[in-house]
């Protein structure tokens, strides 16, 4: 079952996050939880974050926010418990944000999302999914 979240999951949200991220370590390096957490409070502020429960056990979840320029929205969070993939939650998860964000926001014409670099699995998935490579995010330490 999907249904939206409160800030009260941040908590659990943030284990999610980290658990998710785990396999990733070596290429990535340890992910900061407060990051994770300041990204969560991020989305529910402006956006929508819903959770994916199986008897009663948060295993994944999902949120967007809309482009403030119009046109498209962000999807955030695509993450389920490495314990439940390749079962189609993640796939449920997207059919299920982009209907959400089809019905409720008509305006929107194009979905965005961001994947680390080096998570092979993710970017598989979103080309299954229909989503293609436009662009890379570029940082540097200061």
């Amino acid at each position: 079952m999907i249904r939206e979240l409160s800030k009260r999951y941040l908590a659990e949200l943030v284990k999610l996050n980290l658990l998710s991220l785990k396999s990733l370590e070596k290429k990535i390096g340890k992910t900061d939880p407060h990051w994770i957490k300041e990204y969560f409070e991020y989305t529910f502020k402006e956006g929508k974050v819903f959770g994916y429960f199986i008897d009663g056990k948060l295993v994944g979840c999902v949120g967007y926010v809309l482009n403030p320029y119009g046109g498209s929205a962000e999807i955030q969070h695509v993450l389920v418990n490495p314990d439940f993939h390749r079962k189609g939650f993640g796939n449920e998860l997207m059919d299920f944000i982009e209907k959400y964000i089809k019905e409720n926001h008509p305006e929107i014409k194009e979905f965005r999302l961001s994947v680390l670099y080096g998570n092979r699995g993710a970017l598989d998935f979103y080309r299954k999914n229909g989503y293609s490579k436009r662009s890379y995010i570029m940082k540097k330490k200061i």
